[in-house]
């Protein structure tokens, strides 16, 4: 890189900008790499509007999408093993409050 460009970093957007002044301010998003996911045009259609109307792209949109998805499964995949280990542990909802106060007593000895 020139040395009269500086350079910052934060998550998946890189500014670039001229070190001296303001002429230009380049702000970009870091390359992804493309892959091809079929959605029904329906679909595409009410991405692509709510996209327009939030000032985004349909792929922001998609990745956020999927990131939220993604959080939602883990956090159903985490009740079902503690469904899962109550169950096995003979422990019901009953039981919970007093195991939480006795968990806690525990941490402060």
């Amino acid at each position: 890189m020139p040395p009269d460009v500086c350079e910052a970093r934060r998550g998946d957007w890189h500014l670039q900008r001229p070190a001296v002044g303001l002429e230009v301010v380049k702000l970009q998003k870091e390359a992804m790499t493309a892959k091809n996911v079929t959605i029904s045009p329906e679909l595409f259609a009410r991405v692509t509007e709510e996209a327009a109307a939030e000032g985004t792209t349909a792929d922001e949109i998609a990745n956020e999408g999927m990131k939220r998805y993604l959080a939602v499964r883990r956090v159903d995949r985490l009740q079902r093993y503690g469904q899962k280990r109550a169950e096995e542990l003979g422990i019901t909802e009953d039981d919970v409050p007093h195991l939480i106060a006795e968990s806690r007593a525990e941490r402060r000895r």
